[in-house]
């Protein structure tokens, strides 16, 4: 099963089973960047970013079952082929989901291409991912 398919599939119960563990990484990466409008969501799930952050918003996923959960600014796409122009976002975050992204690399050099120069860029990863280290070496 593909990630985007893993995901339409727990859309429904996705709040449940991770809202709470979203919300806090949220809190946390607000109190380290000054999120700045336009800000860009990726791998932006049931678009929980909106509980924290009061400023404008794209959100983007794969998963086009996720971004019906909720209504605002919504972009179905990849990370590793950001469908925007270039230097357009002042902040850009990415909760969890960069373990998903295949090649990393795509991913990385694409928010630089997005971003706007002096952007706030937070990234999160899981820890358990099997590729934990690789994945933090490339986006370092």
């Amino acid at each position: 099963m593909t990630t985007k398919n893993y995901y339409s599939t727990i859309a429904e119960s996705y709040n449940e089973l991770h809202k709470e563990e979203q919300l806090k990484k949220f809190r946390l990466i607000k109190g380290i960047i000054k999120a700045k409008p336009l800000m860009l969501d990726v791998g932006c799930g049931t678009g929980l970013v909106k509980k924290i952050f009061k400023t404008k918003i794209v959100s983007l996923d794969p998963s086009f079952v996720m971004l019906k959960k909720f209504s605002g600014l919504r972009v179905c796409g990849e990370a590793e082929h950001l469908p925007f122009k270039n230097k357009v976002f002042n902040t850009i975050i990415c909760v969890t989901a960069a373990h998903h992204f295949n090649p990393l690399e795509l991913f990385v050099k694409d928010v630089k291409r997005v971003a706007k120069k002096n952007a706030g860029i937070a990234v999160t990863i899981l820890k358990k991912s099997k590729d934990f280290k690789k994945i933090k070496k490339i986006l370092k």
